[in-house]
């Protein structure tokens, strides 16, 4: 079916002005859409349920079946889908049945709508699933299958390395497709500050992108910690805390009960150390050196 458009300028419209509007039709109540400014219509009222816009794309239905329309008013894409989500980084996940591929901006299949499961894309790869081999790998944002569909699940890209996961053991695989990180860890986070927090069998660490674990795998917790996250803190089996840096480098010593969250004290951002409960011993700026601030004094190293 073809999409009739009333004759006007698009010249300065946005995907704002264009909004869905009910109207009466000898087949009854349909959707169309029209210009709120001008108050034209975009659409003749074609449709059962129609959406608002969304980076310049609108999903509307016709009878059980989505489908994609621009902000000129013509449908990108047949009206066959069971599923449709709005466009991310110029992509949309659509679905047929339980199977599920790409669609780019101007409604091309960019993959066959063949995968069970499907991540948005991330750094320009997204994770795809396929039910007819049940393995994990990845396509690239022209469709193009970019690893082996070799593992049983893997995360996004996250500073150029995602994680893999095979037979229980997780790993870190590179946009070449290798494995710079082996499949070895029971847990992982992503990379963020060029540093992953890693863990087996509940005693955790932290690993660089060249997989060297600078904080060795003897924790009771690791966490990232600062504003910008690019520090360490680390509960040992004592139940004390210390901070490292991405290097290995220990900045304060595993020695207090506890060191709070950044907060903002008289426009310093500052933690909060205790060496005792309850008691503040000094405080710490983001770089993890000891300021001097409401009385208290830093100790000698």
């Amino acid at each position: 079916m073809i999409v009739t458009i009333a004759a006007f300028s698009f010249i300065s419209v946005s995907a704002q002005d264009i909004v869905p509007e009910q109207r009466v039709t000898m087949e009854g109540q349909k959707w169309g859409y029209k210009n709120s400014i001008t108050g034209e219509k975009v659409t003749k009222a074609l449709y059962d349920v129609a959406y608002d816009f969304k980076n310049n794309v609108a999903i509307a239905k016709k009878g059980l079946k989505l489908g994609y329309i621009n902000i000129k008013g013509k449908e990108i894409t047949p009206f066959k889908y069971d599923k449709a989500e709005d466009f991310v980084n110029g992509f949309a996940k659509v679905q047929i049945g339980d199977k599920l591929g790409f669609i780019d901006s101007t409604g091309k299949e960019i993959t066959e709508i063949r995968f069970i499961r499907l991540r948005n894309f991330q750094e320009g790869y997204a994770t795809a699933s396929a039910e007819d081999i049940g393995r994990t790998g990845f396509v690239d944002r022209t469709g193009k299958v970019s690893s082996r569909f070799y593992y049983d699940n893997a995360g996004s890209y996250s500073e150029g390395l995602a994680w893999v996961e095979l037979r229980g053991k997780v790993g870190f695989l590179n946009k070449n497709g290798e494995e710079v990180i082996k499949p070895k860890y029971d847990y992982v986070t992503d990379f963020k500050k060029s540093f992953a927090i890693v863990a087996v069998k509940e005693r955790f660490g932290a690993v660089d992108k060249n997989g060297r674990e600078f904080v060795a795998l003897d924790y009771n917790s690791v966490k990232r910690f600062g504003v910008d996250s690019a520090l360490v803190m680390v509960q040992n089996k004592q139940g004390k805390y210390g901070i490292y840096n991405r290097i290995g480098k220990a900045l304060l010593p595993e020695y207090f009960v506890k060191i709070t969250e950044f907060q903002s004290y008289s426009g310093q951002m500052l933690a909060a150390v205790h060496r005792v409960p309850g008691e503040v011993f000094f405080y710490i700026n983001e770089k993890a050196q000891c300021v001097e601030f409401d009385a208290k004094v830093c100790p000698e190293e």
